[in-house]
């Protein structure tokens, strides 16, 4: 009988350090997937960090080409009367993104930024601002929405593709 319990805590002790060699390799593995994670959140970050530096660092810059244009040009004229703006949803248009957007032009209008601009939009806009912008705003969504990958990839899309509101000013001039 002696034998016997010998036996089993023999095979028992086994079972133990064959459950304890599995756990120890199973958190080395852990510990060094959660470093890797770690490193890839690092550069991550570091990428979006840059994209934003560049983002503003060209902004800057297109606000020095902008505010060194004239009156009339690519900047508002203080001397004009307000005008009514009116903006028209289109059926297909998502009716909380036009809603958001409407709202931005709302707050821009009272804050004196909406004007009507005379000039070519393609002389004084950086676009690679707006697609520097668009990746960290996509880097960022799917970051924040790393365990729901189908609902990142949907919302990265909704980011990359906007929805442009027609805009119509009144009077015509």
């Amino acid at each position: 009988m002696a034998a016997a319990v010998e036996g089993g805590a023999e095979r028992t002790l086994k079972a133990i350090e064959e459950a304890e060699d599995q756990l120890h390799k199973h958190l080395q593995d852990v510990s060094k997937g959660v470093r890797a994670m770690g490193e890839n959140h690092a550069r991550n970050d570091k990428a979006i960090e840059t994209m934003l530096n560049n983002i503003v660092k060209r902004s800057r810059a297109q606000d020095g080409v902008r505010d060194g244009g004239g009156i009339g040009k690519d900047r508002p004229d203080p001397t004009m009367e307000a005008h009514t703006v009116t903006l028209e949803w289109k059926p297909g248009m998502p009716k909380q993104a036009f809603e958001r957007k409407a709202r931005v032009l709302q707050r821009l209008g009272e804050e004196g930024k909406l004007f009507k601009f005379k000039g070519k939009t393609e002389d004084y806009r950086d676009k690679e601002i707006t697609k520097q912008y668009k990746g960290a705003l996509e880097g960022l969504i799917r970051r924040n929405h790393k365990d729901d990958p189908e609902f990142a990839e949907e919302a990265a899309v909704a980011a990359r593709n906007p929805i442009d509101i027609d805009v119509k000013w009144w009077p015509d001039d």
